[in-house]
């Protein structure tokens, strides 16, 4: 979230959040809004214990294919219940998205983005 706002605030656009997961998860939109997210979008599901990083990526896909047009997708290091670290690879295939992982810094230049 951190990084999000980091970039919104060079480039200006807006941030949404989503989060997938049991009634208790949607406490992380509530986290991310008053931190500064523009919207947050939270599908309930029962458990994602009882869901691998495929089939949950695979409803991922379908609410960001909703959302768009989106030009970045920032991803968080892993889901508090699991931590799989897999689901925003699985999504960058699948959108056909440049992917880069455990990112420690983000510049945004005049040109775009400077990763160091």
């Amino acid at each position: 979230m951190e990084t999000a706002l980091r970039i919104r605030q060079k480039t200006g656009g807006s941030i949404t959040t989503l989060t997938i997961g049991p009634q208790e998860s949607e406490k992380s939109i509530r986290e991310a809004l008053a931190m500064g997210a523009d919207k947050g979008v939270f599908v309930k599901v029962q458990s994602t214990l009882d869901i691998d990083a495929y089939h949950l990526s695979r409803i991922m896909l379908e609410v960001l294919n909703t959302m768009k047009p989106w030009d970045l997708l920032v991803t968080a290091e892993g889901g508090a219940d699991t931590y799989t670290s897999v689901l925003p690879a699985i999504i960058a295939h699948d959108m056909s998205l440049p992917y880069l992982s455990y990112l420690n810094k983000v510049d945004v230049t005049q040109d775009g983005f400077i990763i160091g």
